[in-house]
């Protein structure tokens, strides 16, 4: 894991995007293009230099012809010319780029590298000097050396997204919520901030007030939660962001049928989410959907 500190401006968007999948037919290319141009443009009137981003693994697909996966259409089994591309994609973002995590597709070509040698994302992150995230990692966002908070990203390789069978589509995205924020809240403890990549999902879960009573100089004064802490040893869970950023892969192309359509994957969202971030606070959170 990586704990580093990113030096920020009071003002500042924070750009979580994640899932690539570089070396795949079905890659949505003008999707990852229109990012980039609004991360290099002004975004809700803060100068693109104050555009952050954080990517959360899966820059390249990394499947090979001895994974059962492979097809020889959809998915390009050379590592070498992914990792080039991921250099040229990532590169006209390069200075707005916080950290690139690592991601599953790119452990499985461990192979290729070595036991205890850079694999693909960290050898990619290194090559356009940009942070290798590791696979999860703590940024502190500080401004004049004061932190304004901290955020926890991981590519969270488990394949058991949260998820709801009810038919309701309320109660369906409610309990889907609900689930990422259990799954990452145990992570860490004092980051307002928590978001992941892998699950291909587009789930948001803002923090939630609440009604409480209590006494105040021997009288009984109501009040709500909804003003949390944004540092400190611990932030509590309901106060948090909890994000899971989207992606920008596929599940259906035109002609042809990759490894998600036979897996009998449901169709996704693709996109990513920017953080408002206002006078060191998290203002709000802004949910980017790719036509």
């Amino acid at each position: 894991m990586k704990i580093f500190d990113q030096e920020v401006p009071y003002d500042f968007n924070l750009f979580l995007i994640s899932d690539d999948h570089e070396g795949n037919l079905l890659r949505h290319a003008d999707g990852w293009d229109f990012m980039t141009d609004q991360v290099r443009s002004k975004y809700d009137n803060i100068a693109p230099w104050h555009n952050f981003v954080v990517h959360h693994g899966d820059i390249n697909e990394g499947i090979q012809v001895d994974d059962k996966r492979y097809d020889g259409l959809t998915t390009n089994g050379c590592i070498y010319s992914q990792m080039q591309q991921a250099k040229r994609n990532l590169d006209p973002i390069r200075k707005n780029l916080v950290a690139v995590l690592d991601g599953n597709h790119s452990w499985k070509m461990w192979k290729f590298f070595g036991p205890g040698k850079p694999g693909m994302t960290e050898t990619v992150c290194t090559d356009i000097g940009v942070r290798y995230g590791h696979p999860a990692c703590v940024i502190n966002y500080t401004c004049g050396g004061n932190t304004l908070f901290k955020h926890y990203a991981i590519h969270i390789a488990s394949n058991q997204a949260p998820s709801s069978s009810v038919d309701d589509p309320k109660r369906k995205k409610t309990n889907i919520e609900g689930g990422l924020k259990r799954r990452l809240s145990p992570k860490f403890g004092d980051t307002l901030l928590m978001s992941c990549g892998h699950w291909h999902k587009m789930i948001y879960y803002s923090p939630e007030s609440a009604f409480y009573v209590a006494t105040d100089s021997g009288r009984m004064k109501s009040g709500y939660t909804n003003k949390p802490a944004t540092v400190g040893k611990y932030i509590q869970p309901d106060h948090r962001h909890y994000v899971c950023c989207g992606s920008f892969l596929k599940t259906y192309g035109d002609g042809v049928a990759g490894y998600a359509e036979k897996a009998g994957y449901d169709p996704v969202e693709l996109g990513y989410y920017i953080v408002r971030v206002r006078g060191g606070e998290i203002a709000g959170i802004d949910r980017q959907v790719l036509d």
